[in-house]
């Protein structure tokens, strides 16, 4: 095991993180909902942590049609940050 290239991966996975949460706004606004949903569950991967990511995927599926799947992501950000009252 390259411990070196996990090390990199880590330190990499943040602006690796951003890059694709960017990409999914621009899938988004162009309306290509399907790369858009693939670019925030790879980030998703990498952080699935991250509330306000659910949140854009939850929408990203509401838009593409996918009621229950977009409702699973936004119980999902609720459950990572119930105290975000514009959530509920």
């Amino acid at each position: 095991r390259d411990v070196g290239l996990e090390a990199r991966r880590i330190m990499s996975a943040p602006d690796e993180f951003a890059r694709l949460v960017q990409t999914a706004l621009q899938m988004q606004q162009a309306g290509r909902l399907d790369e858009a949903d693939a670019a925030l569950n790879e980030a998703l991967r990498l952080d699935p942590g991250s509330d306000e990511t659910w949140v854009l995927l939850a929408q990203v599926r509401r838009r593409a049609g996918r009621a229950e799947l977009a409702i699973a992501a936004l119980h999902r950000a609720i459950q990572l940050a119930p105290s975000r009252a514009d959530y509920h």
